[in-house]
Protein backbone atom coordinates (compact mmCIF):
# COMPACT_ATOMS: atom_id res chain seq x y z
CA UNK A 1 0.00 0.00 0.00
CA UNK A 2 1.39 3.41 -0.98
CA UNK A 3 1.88 6.29 1.46
CA UNK A 4 -0.96 8.18 -0.23
CA UNK A 5 -3.31 5.21 0.20
CA UNK A 6 -2.34 5.02 3.88
CA UNK A 7 -3.19 8.68 4.40
CA UNK A 8 -6.47 8.28 2.51
CA UNK A 9 -7.51 5.36 4.74
CA UNK A 10 -6.43 7.26 7.84
CA UNK A 11 -8.47 10.28 6.76
CA UNK A 12 -11.56 8.15 6.17
CA UNK A 13 -11.15 6.42 9.52
CA UNK A 14 -10.85 9.72 11.38
CA UNK A 15 -13.82 11.42 9.76
CA UNK A 16 -16.05 8.37 10.41
CA UNK A 17 -14.87 8.29 14.04
CA UNK A 18 -15.59 12.00 14.55
CA UNK A 19 -19.09 11.47 13.18
CA UNK A 20 -19.72 8.45 15.42
CA UNK A 21 -18.45 10.39 18.44
CA UNK A 22 -21.11 13.12 17.94
CA UNK A 23 -18.50 15.79 17.36
CA UNK A 24 -20.61 17.56 14.71
CA UNK A 25 -23.60 19.69 15.69
CA UNK A 26 -26.15 21.24 13.38
CA UNK A 27 -28.22 23.53 15.61
CA UNK A 28 -26.82 27.04 15.05
CA UNK A 29 -29.02 28.38 17.86
CA UNK A 30 -26.64 26.81 20.37
CA UNK A 31 -23.61 28.66 19.06
CA UNK A 32 -24.51 32.24 18.11
CA UNK A 33 -20.88 33.16 17.45
CA UNK A 34 -20.80 30.57 14.64
CA UNK A 35 -24.20 31.05 13.03
CA UNK A 36 -22.50 31.80 9.71
CA UNK A 37 -21.62 28.09 9.50
CA UNK A 38 -24.27 25.38 8.95
CA UNK A 39 -22.51 23.05 11.38
CA UNK A 40 -19.85 23.29 14.06
CA UNK A 41 -17.49 20.90 15.80
CA UNK A 42 -17.11 20.10 19.48
CA UNK A 43 -13.71 18.47 19.17
CA UNK A 44 -13.33 18.13 22.94
CA UNK A 45 -15.75 15.21 22.71
CA UNK A 46 -13.17 13.32 20.64
CA UNK A 47 -11.10 13.08 23.84
CA UNK A 48 -14.01 11.96 26.00
CA UNK A 49 -13.21 8.25 26.59
CA UNK A 50 -10.25 5.91 26.84
CA UNK A 51 -11.03 4.19 23.53
CA UNK A 52 -11.25 7.52 21.73
CA UNK A 53 -7.90 8.59 23.19
CA UNK A 54 -6.37 5.31 22.06
CA UNK A 55 -7.74 5.76 18.55
CA UNK A 56 -6.44 9.34 18.31
CA UNK A 57 -3.06 8.22 19.64
CA UNK A 58 -2.69 5.83 16.69
CA UNK A 59 -3.93 8.43 14.19
CA UNK A 60 -1.42 11.05 15.33
CA UNK A 61 1.45 8.57 15.38
CA UNK A 62 0.83 7.61 11.76
CA UNK A 63 0.21 11.22 10.71
CA UNK A 64 3.54 12.35 12.18
CA UNK A 65 5.68 9.43 11.02
CA UNK A 66 4.26 9.53 7.49
CA UNK A 67 5.19 13.21 7.13
CA UNK A 68 8.60 13.64 8.75
CA UNK A 69 11.94 12.31 7.55
CA UNK A 70 13.66 12.37 10.94
CA UNK A 71 12.69 10.71 14.19
CA UNK A 72 11.25 13.33 16.57
CA UNK A 73 12.43 13.24 20.17
CA UNK A 74 10.06 15.88 21.58
CA UNK A 75 6.30 16.43 21.14
CA UNK A 76 4.66 19.68 22.26
CA UNK A 77 0.93 20.25 22.78
CA UNK A 78 -0.79 23.59 23.56
CA UNK A 79 -3.43 23.68 26.31
CA UNK A 80 -5.94 22.22 26.66
CA UNK A 81 -6.68 19.53 24.09
CA UNK A 82 -3.08 19.46 22.91
CA UNK A 83 -1.86 18.21 26.31
CA UNK A 84 -3.18 14.61 26.17
CA UNK A 85 -2.56 14.50 22.42
CA UNK A 86 1.13 15.39 22.89
CA UNK A 87 1.64 12.86 25.68
CA UNK A 88 -0.10 10.02 23.84
CA UNK A 89 1.63 10.81 20.54
CA UNK A 90 5.02 10.75 22.28
CA UNK A 91 4.06 7.47 23.92
CA UNK A 92 3.06 5.95 20.58
CA UNK A 93 6.17 7.12 18.71
CA UNK A 94 8.43 5.85 21.48
CA UNK A 95 6.61 2.59 22.20
CA UNK A 96 9.31 0.44 20.54
CA UNK A 97 11.71 -0.60 23.33
CA UNK A 98 14.64 -0.12 20.94
CA UNK A 99 13.66 3.52 20.40
CA UNK A 100 15.06 6.31 22.53
CA UNK A 101 12.33 7.65 24.87
CA UNK A 102 10.40 10.57 23.39
CA UNK A 103 9.85 13.55 25.68
CA UNK A 104 6.84 15.86 25.61
CA UNK A 105 5.82 19.25 26.92
CA UNK A 106 2.83 21.59 27.18
CA UNK A 107 1.66 24.92 28.55
CA UNK A 108 -1.00 25.42 31.21
CA UNK A 109 -3.09 28.55 31.85
CA UNK A 110 -2.89 30.08 35.32
CA UNK A 111 -4.92 28.47 38.10
CA UNK A 112 -5.13 25.22 36.15
CA UNK A 113 -3.57 23.31 39.03
CA UNK A 114 -6.30 24.57 41.36
CA UNK A 115 -9.14 23.92 38.95
CA UNK A 116 -10.34 20.65 40.44
CA UNK A 117 -10.56 22.19 43.92
CA UNK A 118 -13.67 23.93 42.61
CA UNK A 119 -15.10 20.85 40.91
CA UNK A 120 -17.99 21.01 43.38
CA UNK A 121 -19.38 23.81 41.21
CA UNK A 122 -20.06 21.20 38.55
CA UNK A 123 -22.95 20.07 40.76
CA UNK A 124 -24.88 23.01 39.33
CA UNK A 125 -24.51 21.62 35.83
CA UNK A 126 -24.08 17.84 36.06
CA UNK A 127 -26.14 15.53 38.26
CA UNK A 128 -24.42 13.49 40.95
CA UNK A 129 -20.67 13.93 40.46
CA UNK A 130 -18.44 12.65 43.26
CA UNK A 131 -14.83 11.51 43.85
CA UNK A 132 -13.88 7.90 44.54
CA UNK A 133 -10.07 8.01 44.71
CA UNK A 134 -7.09 10.27 44.09
CA UNK A 135 -3.56 9.72 42.79
CA UNK A 136 -0.80 12.26 43.52
CA UNK A 137 1.87 12.14 40.85
CA UNK A 138 4.99 14.28 40.27
CA UNK A 139 5.48 15.14 36.61
CA UNK A 140 9.10 13.94 36.77
CA UNK A 141 7.84 10.36 37.10
CA UNK A 142 6.08 10.46 33.69
CA UNK A 143 8.00 13.07 31.67
CA UNK A 144 8.89 10.85 28.69
CA UNK A 145 7.26 8.12 26.65
CA UNK A 146 8.91 5.20 28.48
CA UNK A 147 8.10 6.45 31.99
CA UNK A 148 4.54 7.34 31.00
CA UNK A 149 3.92 3.95 29.35
CA UNK A 150 5.32 2.01 32.32
CA UNK A 151 3.33 4.06 34.84
CA UNK A 152 0.07 3.65 32.85
CA UNK A 153 0.54 -0.12 32.56
CA UNK A 154 1.27 -0.45 36.28
CA UNK A 155 -1.64 1.78 37.33
CA UNK A 156 -4.11 0.03 35.00
CA UNK A 157 -2.99 -3.41 36.14
CA UNK A 158 -3.15 -2.45 39.82
CA UNK A 159 -6.60 -0.91 39.56
CA UNK A 160 -7.96 -3.77 37.48
CA UNK A 161 -6.56 -6.39 39.85
CA UNK A 162 -7.80 -4.68 43.03
CA UNK A 163 -11.21 -3.89 41.65
CA UNK A 164 -11.79 -7.45 40.50
CA UNK A 165 -10.23 -9.42 43.37
CA UNK A 166 -10.56 -7.36 46.55
CA UNK A 167 -14.20 -7.15 47.73
CA UNK A 168 -13.53 -4.26 50.12
CA UNK A 169 -12.21 -2.14 47.22
CA UNK A 170 -15.21 -2.59 44.96
CA UNK A 171 -16.73 0.66 46.18
CA UNK A 172 -13.73 2.46 44.65
CA UNK A 173 -14.92 1.75 41.12
CA UNK A 174 -14.99 4.83 38.87
CA UNK A 175 -16.34 5.65 35.43
CA UNK A 176 -14.44 8.92 34.87
CA UNK A 177 -10.74 9.77 35.00
CA UNK A 178 -10.13 13.44 35.67
CA UNK A 179 -6.67 14.89 35.00
CA UNK A 180 -5.48 17.99 36.83
CA UNK A 181 -2.56 20.25 35.90
CA UNK A 182 0.71 18.51 35.08
CA UNK A 183 -0.92 15.12 35.78
CA UNK A 184 -3.21 15.42 32.73
CA UNK A 185 -0.88 13.26 30.56
CA UNK A 186 -0.89 10.46 33.15
CA UNK A 187 -4.70 10.55 33.41
CA UNK A 188 -5.02 10.30 29.62
CA UNK A 189 -2.46 7.48 29.42
CA UNK A 190 -4.30 5.52 32.13
CA UNK A 191 -7.65 5.89 30.35
CA UNK A 192 -6.12 4.76 27.04
CA UNK A 193 -4.32 1.82 28.70
CA UNK A 194 -7.50 0.57 30.38
CA UNK A 195 -9.20 0.67 26.98
CA UNK A 196 -6.37 -1.13 25.20
CA UNK A 197 -5.48 -3.84 27.74
CA UNK A 198 -8.74 -4.50 29.58
CA UNK A 199 -11.46 -3.34 27.17
CA UNK A 200 -12.66 -0.86 29.80
CA UNK A 201 -13.74 2.50 28.44
CA UNK A 202 -13.73 5.16 31.20
CA UNK A 203 -14.74 8.72 30.47
CA UNK A 204 -11.93 11.26 30.47
CA UNK A 205 -11.95 15.01 31.14
CA UNK A 206 -9.71 18.00 31.85
CA UNK A 207 -10.94 20.99 33.88
CA UNK A 208 -10.55 24.40 32.27
CA UNK A 209 -9.58 27.60 34.12
CA UNK A 210 -12.09 27.84 36.92
CA UNK A 211 -13.20 31.46 37.24
CA UNK A 212 -13.69 32.04 33.53
CA UNK A 213 -15.01 28.53 32.88
CA UNK A 214 -17.63 28.67 35.64
CA UNK A 215 -18.86 32.03 34.36
CA UNK A 216 -19.12 30.67 30.81
CA UNK A 217 -20.86 27.52 32.04
CA UNK A 218 -23.47 29.54 33.93
CA UNK A 219 -24.03 31.73 30.89
CA UNK A 220 -24.38 28.67 28.65
CA UNK A 221 -26.93 27.12 31.00
CA UNK A 222 -29.03 30.29 31.05
CA UNK A 223 -28.84 30.69 27.26
CA UNK A 224 -29.50 27.11 26.22
CA UNK A 225 -32.37 26.22 28.59
CA UNK A 226 -34.97 28.27 26.69
CA UNK A 227 -33.59 27.09 23.34
CA UNK A 228 -33.81 23.44 24.40
CA UNK A 229 -37.40 23.83 25.63
CA UNK A 230 -36.40 23.39 29.26
CA UNK A 231 -34.42 20.17 28.67
CA UNK A 232 -32.15 20.69 31.66
CA UNK A 233 -30.14 17.52 31.14
CA UNK A 234 -29.05 18.51 27.65
CA UNK A 235 -28.44 22.10 28.74
CA UNK A 236 -26.20 20.80 31.52
CA UNK A 237 -24.17 18.89 28.95
CA UNK A 238 -23.41 22.09 27.05
CA UNK A 239 -22.63 23.92 30.30
CA UNK A 240 -20.25 21.17 31.38
CA UNK A 241 -18.42 21.47 28.07
CA UNK A 242 -17.55 25.01 29.15
CA UNK A 243 -16.01 23.62 32.34
CA UNK A 244 -14.23 20.61 30.88
CA UNK A 245 -12.48 19.28 27.81
CA UNK A 246 -13.63 15.71 27.30
CA UNK A 247 -16.84 14.33 28.74
CA UNK A 248 -18.33 14.36 32.24
CA UNK A 249 -21.47 12.22 32.45
CA UNK A 250 -24.29 12.44 34.95
CA UNK A 251 -23.73 10.09 37.90
CA UNK A 252 -19.96 10.31 37.51
CA UNK A 253 -17.61 8.61 39.97
CA UNK A 254 -14.22 10.01 39.21
CA UNK A 255 -10.63 9.07 39.84
CA UNK A 256 -8.64 12.28 40.18
CA UNK A 257 -5.03 12.22 38.99
CA UNK A 258 -3.31 15.28 40.49
CA UNK A 259 0.16 16.84 40.45
CA UNK A 260 2.30 16.58 43.55
CA UNK A 261 1.41 19.30 46.08
CA UNK A 262 4.90 20.83 46.07
CA UNK A 263 4.75 21.04 42.29
CA UNK A 264 1.36 22.73 42.48
CA UNK A 265 2.56 25.35 44.96
CA UNK A 266 5.51 26.31 42.75
CA UNK A 267 3.41 26.90 39.64
CA UNK A 268 1.06 29.82 40.24
CA UNK A 269 2.01 32.25 37.47
CA UNK A 270 -0.39 33.46 34.80
CA UNK A 271 0.88 30.74 32.46
CA UNK A 272 3.58 28.16 32.83
CA UNK A 273 5.09 25.26 30.94
CA UNK A 274 6.00 21.68 31.70
CA UNK A 275 8.41 19.57 29.74
CA UNK A 276 11.40 17.32 30.12
CA UNK A 277 14.73 19.07 29.49
CA UNK A 278 15.64 19.00 25.80
CA UNK A 279 19.16 18.44 24.55
CA UNK A 280 20.83 20.75 22.07
CA UNK A 281 19.43 20.21 18.59
CA UNK A 282 16.27 18.41 19.75
CA UNK A 283 13.87 17.57 16.92
CA UNK A 284 10.33 18.57 17.89
CA UNK A 285 6.82 18.31 16.50
CA UNK A 286 3.75 20.23 17.63
CA UNK A 287 0.35 18.51 17.83
CA UNK A 288 -3.13 19.87 18.51
CA UNK A 289 -6.71 18.98 17.71
CA UNK A 290 -7.34 21.77 15.19
CA UNK A 291 -6.01 24.96 13.74
CA UNK A 292 -7.85 28.03 12.56
CA UNK A 293 -5.78 31.03 11.48
CA UNK A 294 -2.41 29.57 12.47
CA UNK A 295 -1.61 32.33 14.96
CA UNK A 296 -1.67 30.10 18.04
CA UNK A 297 0.90 27.86 16.41
CA UNK A 298 3.01 30.87 15.54
CA UNK A 299 2.94 32.09 19.15
CA UNK A 300 3.78 28.67 20.59
CA UNK A 301 6.69 27.96 18.25
CA UNK A 302 8.15 31.41 18.86
CA UNK A 303 8.00 30.91 22.65
CA UNK A 304 9.61 27.50 22.43
CA UNK A 305 12.42 28.70 20.21
CA UNK A 306 13.15 31.54 22.62
CA UNK A 307 13.13 29.15 25.56
CA UNK A 308 15.09 26.24 24.11
CA UNK A 309 17.36 27.97 21.61
CA UNK A 310 18.72 25.38 19.17
CA UNK A 311 15.41 23.61 18.59
CA UNK A 312 14.55 22.03 15.26
CA UNK A 313 10.82 21.94 14.51
CA UNK A 314 9.87 19.20 12.07
CA UNK A 315 6.27 20.36 11.68
CA UNK A 316 2.84 20.95 13.19
CA UNK A 317 0.17 18.21 13.03
CA UNK A 318 -3.60 18.53 13.46
CA UNK A 319 -6.70 16.41 13.09
CA UNK A 320 -8.73 19.22 11.51
CA UNK A 321 -7.85 22.45 9.74
CA UNK A 322 -10.76 24.87 10.15
CA UNK A 323 -9.25 26.84 7.24
CA UNK A 324 -10.01 30.27 8.62
CA UNK A 325 -7.91 33.09 7.22
CA UNK A 326 -6.70 35.89 9.54
CA UNK A 327 -8.71 39.11 8.99
CA UNK A 328 -5.64 40.96 7.71
CA UNK A 329 -5.10 38.30 5.03
CA UNK A 330 -8.65 38.02 3.71
CA UNK A 331 -8.08 40.59 1.01
CA UNK A 332 -5.35 38.44 -0.52
CA UNK A 333 -7.01 35.06 -0.76
CA UNK A 334 -4.64 33.71 -3.39
CA UNK A 335 -1.75 33.77 -0.89
CA UNK A 336 -3.78 32.95 2.21
CA UNK A 337 -3.07 29.22 2.38
CA UNK A 338 0.66 29.71 1.90
CA UNK A 339 0.66 32.41 4.55
CA UNK A 340 -1.06 30.16 7.09
CA UNK A 341 1.01 27.06 6.34
CA UNK A 342 4.57 28.31 6.25
CA UNK A 343 5.26 32.03 6.45
CA UNK A 344 3.76 32.65 9.89
CA UNK A 345 5.52 29.77 11.61
CA UNK A 346 8.51 28.83 9.51
CA UNK A 347 7.50 25.16 9.57
CA UNK A 348 5.20 22.95 7.50
CA UNK A 349 1.70 22.29 8.79
CA UNK A 350 -0.13 19.02 8.16
CA UNK A 351 -3.82 18.45 8.86
CA UNK A 352 -5.53 15.17 8.19
CA UNK A 353 -8.91 16.77 7.50
CA UNK A 354 -10.19 20.20 6.52
CA UNK A 355 -13.53 21.78 7.29
CA UNK A 356 -14.24 21.45 3.57
CA UNK A 357 -13.62 17.66 3.70
CA UNK A 358 -16.10 17.45 6.57
CA UNK A 359 -18.74 19.56 4.79
CA UNK A 360 -18.53 17.31 1.75
CA UNK A 361 -18.72 14.17 3.89
CA UNK A 362 -21.78 15.38 5.81
CA UNK A 363 -23.44 16.46 2.57
CA UNK A 364 -22.95 13.00 1.04
CA UNK A 365 -24.44 11.41 4.18
CA UNK A 366 -27.48 13.64 3.91
CA UNK A 367 -26.70 15.39 7.19
CA UNK A 368 -26.27 18.70 5.35
CA UNK A 369 -29.05 19.73 2.99
CA UNK A 370 -28.21 21.31 -0.36
CA UNK A 371 -29.15 24.66 1.15
CA UNK A 372 -26.87 24.19 4.18
CA UNK A 373 -24.07 22.92 1.99
CA UNK A 374 -24.32 26.14 0.00
CA UNK A 375 -23.95 28.03 3.30
CA UNK A 376 -20.71 26.12 3.87
CA UNK A 377 -19.56 27.14 0.40
CA UNK A 378 -20.41 30.78 1.12
CA UNK A 379 -18.69 30.69 4.55
CA UNK A 380 -15.57 29.24 2.96
CA UNK A 381 -15.57 31.92 0.30
CA UNK A 382 -15.95 34.67 2.91
CA UNK A 383 -13.75 33.46 5.78
CA UNK A 384 -11.72 30.48 4.63
CA UNK A 385 -8.54 29.75 2.77
CA UNK A 386 -9.04 28.39 -0.73
CA UNK A 387 -7.84 24.83 -1.25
Amino acid sequence: MTEQENISRLRQRLIESLFNWDVFEFDARLSPEWVVHPFFMRLGRALGTGKRLRALRDVYKQLVLDNVHEDPDFVYGPAHKGIPLAALTAMAIGEDDSTKPVSYGFNLPGDATRAVQNVITVGNYIDDVSPTARIWLPFSEVDNSKKLREWAKYAAQTWHHNYNTEPHLRNLGFNLILGDGSAIPAAAALAAELAASYDIDPYFAIPRRTEEAVKRAADTLRRTLPILDGNRQKARLYAAERLFVGYVPDHARYLLVSPHKEETDKKKSAEYEFGAPMSEGSKAVLVDDSRMTGRTTNTMTTKLRLRYGDLKFLGGFYAVDIQEVPPDARMEKTNATLTRNVLQTGLPMTSLLTSWDIANYLHRLGKLSDQDFQKAVDARRMYGAQA
